[in-house]
């Protein structure tokens, strides 16, 4: 018998003798029946065949760029270390402080934010690392934690790895949705170093969303041209937004793709329709101009007629929103909150516009904070901050369901601000715009307010925002922001809750860094409480942040921004706030020194 053995051995070798009469003839077969044994190239190794090399790479040099001088020079820093170390490119830096006071991204409306840097990254991994790295370094440099949106690790925890593989054979979540959109393709750095933002985009995501144009002057807007967008669309850059409206720092609506365009009825004469809309306009300007309330009806069936004679377009209804509001906010028995609602809600009810190409998304947010305005502003006699809250509820109920994409309504900044007015059972007296203006006029009117009923809270709504707030904002964001901690301190003070009105300024202090902006909300809240003039709360104020050497204080953030105030206009307003409490309490111990303090202003 013949051993196991040799017979593997002979499988083995007549196996591979047959795979290689294969090869061989397969050979002779490409080369026209001729074996090619003898070719010379046969006996070159394919490692060191010419036509197997790979062609070489050019070198790409990288551009430096030339940054302007007058930057800080931590800000400086900073560029370099972006463009040097981490690989940035296609870098973008704006001086907001350069921007005309009526711009809606300028130091005065921004104040958070003073140099803006947009740069490139060349894919979501390199973004991801930069940001990464970026953190790191502040952090360890400055030693202030950086504020970072948009950073995703793509790591997975075991706990995480666990839920995973538990729901695997269940398929994807219903939520599991980019919509196009993915991480770490747009990453937002609030770095905390003389108010520098970094802004860092992959090239697409930065085509798409055109950042630069926010901080552009609106002559350097108007010379944008059409470009390029998802979709192989030509759209223009939109310049149309209203400054004053909330919009203004919302490109395309939400990160969505839908595109915005212009409605158009090629059945109706263009001349004839505007024609329609400035009549329209004639009549709503000569109501807001009226100054006796008698002839209200009047103006009402006269722009009913001219709305019914109109064609159905988006702006027609609009302005129909506009009138009716306004005779509202004159005399609720002439035009009902409810009847106002109704009007509002009639566009989503119309066959004529459903064939126009609309951005729905867009405009049920803008429904949605012009009827939370509607609420905050209604004189309408006895309705409670529940009942408001509730109705807001069933209106963002009904308008959601035409919805195209989905809202994130958090990020919108207004709707924040309005749906903490909204906990409030009347209109708070002293809110952040009598703040501004009383600095824009240098404190010239500036005054105690008399002994008023103080305002009152929803309670249990109060708890339920607030709780919302800080779950959003700390998951999104990582803080509260500034603007939105101001607000709420103010209605404290309004209502007199001042307990939680030391641990909102307890919030705020802590998330300041720098001595401008330190001696900006100092100089804010001692005007707000001069108006209050509440003597134990000034007393506690004055006592631990007048001159405080242990922490932080108001003449010791003065001396470190080098003795100046951010302008001549808070100087005054400062000035003038201290001198109206002494006048006041000129008799307490704890305003003397201040009182000194502002005769040398």
């Amino acid at each position: 018998m013949i051993p196991r053995a040799v017979v593997k051995e002979v499988v083995k070798y007549s196996s591979r003798s047959l795979i290689y009469r294969t090869f061989t003839i397969s050979r002779c077969i490409r080369n026209g029946g001729q074996s090619d044994t003898g070719d010379e190239a046969s006996s070159i190794p394919w490692y060191l065949r010419t036509e197997n090399r790979s062609q070489a790479e050019n070198i790409v040099e990288l551009k430096t760029y030339d940054f302007p001088a007058d930057l800080p020079s931590r800000v400086q820093e900073i560029l370099k270390l972006l463009e040097v170390k981490y690989g940035l490119t296609d870098f973008k830096v704006f001086d907001l402080s350069l921007l005309p006071v009526d711009h809606p991204k300028s130091v005065e409306n921004q104040s958070s934010e003073r140099y803006v840097i947009i740069a490139s990254g060349k894919s979501e991994k390199h973004i991801y690392k930069a940001s990464y790295d970026l953190k790191q370094h502040i952090k360890n440099e400055y030693g202030y934690q950086s504020q970072i949106e948009g950073m995703v690790s793509n790591s997975i925890s075991p706990t995480m790895r666990r839920r995973l593989a538990k729901r695997a054979r269940q398929g994807p979540p219903a939520t599991h949705k980019t919509y196009g959109i993915e991480p770490n393709t747009w990453v937002r750095c609030e770095i905390g170093v003389d108010g520098a933002v970094v802004h860092i985009l992959s090239p697409e995501r930065r085509k798409e969303l055109q950042l630069e144009q926010l901080y552009q002057e609106k002559q350097d807007q108007d010379d944008v041209q059409e470009q390029d967008v998802t979709g192989g669309a030509r759209i223009a850059a939109d310049t149309t937004l209203d400054k004053e409206s909330i919009f203004y720092g919302l490109r395309r609506g939400f990160h969505t793709s839908t595109q915005k365009c212009k409605c158009s009825n090629a059945s109706v004469d263009a001349a004839q329709h505007m024609d329609m809309d400035t009549d329209m306009d004639l009549v709503y300007n000569q109501l807001l101009g009226e100054e006796n309330t008698v002839n209200l009806k009047g103006y009402k069936e006269k722009f009913d007629s001219l709305f019914e004679a109109s064609p159905v377009q988006l702006s027609s209804i609009d302005k129909r929103f506009q009138f009716y509001r306004a005779l509202h906010l004159v005399d609720p028995s002439v035009a009902s909150l409810d009847l106002v609602e109704r009007i509002l809600l009639e566009k989503y009810a119309s066959f004529e516009l459903v064939s126009q190409q609309i951005d729905w998304n867009l405009e049920i947010v803008n429904d949605t904070i012009k009827y939370m305005e509607l609420l905050v502003d209604t004189p309408t006699i006895g309705i409670s901050s529940a009942e408001k809250l509730d109705k807001l509820s069933r209106f963002i109920s009904k308008t959601a369901t035409f919805l195209t994409d989905e809202i994130h309504f958090f990020a919108v900044e207004r709707f924040q601000v309005l749906l903490w007015a909204l906990t409030c059972e009347q209109n708070t007296f002293i809110n952040a715009s009598k703040i501004n203006s009383i600095i824009e006029l240098g404190g010239e009117n500036l005054e105690t307010t008399k002994k008023t009923a103080i305002i009152s809270q929803n309670e249990q709504g109060t708890r339920d925002v607030r709780e919302m707030f800080r779950r959003i904002n700390y998951g999104k964001r990582g803080a509260i922001p500034l603007w939105l901690r101001e607000q709420m301190l103010f209605t404290y003070a309004n209502t007199r809750h001042w307990k939680y009105f030391w641990r909102e300024w307890t919030g705020l202090r802590l998330s300041i860094s720098i001595p401008s902006e330190f001696l900006h909300y100092f100089v804010r809240v001692i005007i707000l409480l001069s108006i209050i003039n509440d003597k134990i709360v000034l007393r506690d104020f004055f006592g631990k942040f007048w001159n405080n050497a242990n922490g932080v204080s108001i003449i010791g953030e003065f001396e470190k921004n080098n003795k100046l105030f951010n302008s001549e206009n808070e100087k005054l307003a400062f000035k003038k706030a201290l001198l109206l409490i002494y006048k006041n309490h000129c008799n307490s111990f704890w305003i003397q020194d201040a009182y000194e303090f502002a005769n040398r202003l």
